[in-house]
């Protein structure tokens, strides 16, 4: 029986998540240590304790899907395959964290010399960015930047990135 089992946390919380209970860290970093107790023929008994280390959530990366570019030059025709805008934890250990990119902003200079640009709310391109990336010429520039994106620890902003049509 649950009311018969109780556990405790060093720098964490014990908190209720939909089935069960959750160790949440009050802070970045760190161990924490759980311990576990059961009520048995009346008494209280020590069953043991585990020590977990807690990583820090690196800042995710934006890159472009489906071909996931963080930058640098691309020809045309791979640009306009992109759809929208991912955020990528590089080499964490916990592949289960996930971020979802909330808004961007991204530019570019048109004849002219005029900045164009549109503001996105989401991950997904809209007809605006799809626009702006057909009528590019070869050597333009085109930034995203203002990249959001929530996590499990907040909302964080990330770098921008630039593309050079190819």
């Amino acid at each position: 029986k649950e009311s018969q089992v109780r556990a405790t946390a060093t720098n964490a919380d014990i908190i209720g998540y939909q089935v069960g209970k959750a160790v949440k860290p009050k802070r970045k970093g760190g161990e924490i240590t759980v311990s576990v107790y059961a009520t048995i023929d009346g008494q209280q008994k020590f069953i043991g304790n585990n020590t977990f280390r807690v990583a820090q959530i690196p800042p995710p990366i934006p890159r472009l899907k489906p071909l996931n570019y963080k930058g640098g030059s691309v020809p045309k025709a791979e640009m306009q395959i992109m759809d929208g805008m991912d955020a990528v934890l590089e080499g964490f250990i916990m592949e289960n964290i996930k971020y979802e990119i909330t808004s961007f902003t991204v530019s570019t200079v048109v004849a002219g010399g005029f900045t164009e640009e549109e503001r996105v709310t989401g991950s997904r391109f809209t007809n605006g960015v799809r626009n702006m990336i057909s009528k590019a010429k070869r050597n333009q520039r085109i930034t995203f930047d203002e990249i959001k994106a929530k996590g499990p620890d907040g909302v964080k902003e990330l770098g921008a990135m630039v593309f050079k049509i190819d």
